[in-house]
C-alpha cells in the first residue's frame, strides 16, 4: 500500500510539472500556428502568381486578416478589392480570405522587440500598432505602416517578386504578436515575423526568444 502511494504521488508531481510546462509554452504555441497561417497565405500567393503569370496582390486589413486577390479573370468570383497595381475587371477575380485569430494573435510590434536581422523596418520608420511596414527600395519611403490605418497592399508579379503601386521594388515585414491584458500580461516570446525581399519575393519566418530573433 506505500508503495502505491509513492507511485501516485510520483506520478502526480511528475503530471503537474508536465501541465506547468504546458501551459507555459502553449502561448508560443499559439504564436507559431498564427505566423504559420499567414506565411503559408502569402507563400500561395507567391506560387500562384508565378504559375499562372498573373498579379497577386495580398491584402493586410483589421487586426488579422490577409486577403490575396489576382487579375486573372474567373467567372462568378467577387472583383478584387485592392486598389495597389492592375485590378481585376468586375465582377470576376479570385479571391482568398484568411482571418488570424485576434484574441491569440494580431498585427503588431510588441514593445521592446527589436527588428529583424534582415532590417526591413520596426518603429524606426512604421507605427509599432500597425504591424505592417513595406518600404521602396527605390525613394526609401514607407508605403505601408506610416499610420496606424490598416489595409495595406503589396503585389506579387508573375516572377515572384514584389512591387508597389508605383512598381518600385518593396521590402518589408509583418510583425504579430499577442497583446495580453491585466490577467495575463504580454509575453514578448510570442512575437513572431514574416519578412520578404522584394527584387525576389523571398519569405522568411523569424520567431523571438526574448532576447533574439532566430
Amino acid at each position: 500500500m506505500v508503495e502505491m502511494l509513492l507511485v501516485i504521488g510520483i506520478i502526480g508531481v511528475v503530471t503537474a510539472m508536465a501541465l506547468v510546462a504546458w501551459f507555459n509554452q502553449m502561448p508560443m504555441m499559439r504564436a507559431d500556428s498564427g505566423m504559420l497561417l499567414v506565411e503559408t497565405q502569402i507563400r500561395r500567393a507567391r506560387e500562384s502568381a508565378v504559375d499562372s503569370r498573373s498579379n497577386y496582390m495580398v491584402t493586410f486589413q483589421g487586426k488579422a486578416e490577409l486577403v490575396t486577390c489576382t487579375s486573372k479573370l474567373i467567372t462568378g468570383l467577387p472583383a478584387c478589392p485592392n486598389t495597389n497595381g492592375p485590378t481585376a475587371t468586375p465582377p470576376q477575380s479570385e479571391i482568398s480570405d484568411i482571418t488570424v485569430d485576434p484574441n491569440q494573435m494580431t498585427y503588431t510590434v510588441l514593445s521592446g522587440v527589436p527588428d529583424t536581422p534582415d532590417l526591413f523596418g520596426n518603429t524606426t520608420t512604421c507605427v509599432a500598432s500597425s504591424g505592417i511596414c513595406f518600404k521602396d527600395t527605390v525613394t526609401s519611403t514607407s508605403a505601408c505602416g506610416t499610420t496606424p490605418a490598416l489595409p495595406c497592399y503589396i503585389t506579387f508579379q508573375s516572377d515572384g517578386t514584389v512591387v508597389d503601386s508605383t512598381g518600385n521594388y518593396i521590402n518589408g515585414t509583418i510583425f504579430m504578436g499577442q497583446v495580453g491584458n491585466a490577467p495575463n500580461p504580454t509575453n514578448p516570446q510570442t512575437a513572431r515575423a514574416i519578412t520578404i525581399l522584394g527584387t525576389t519575393g523571398r519569405i522568411k519566418g523569424y520567431r523571438y526568444n526574448g532576447k533574439t530573433w532566430f
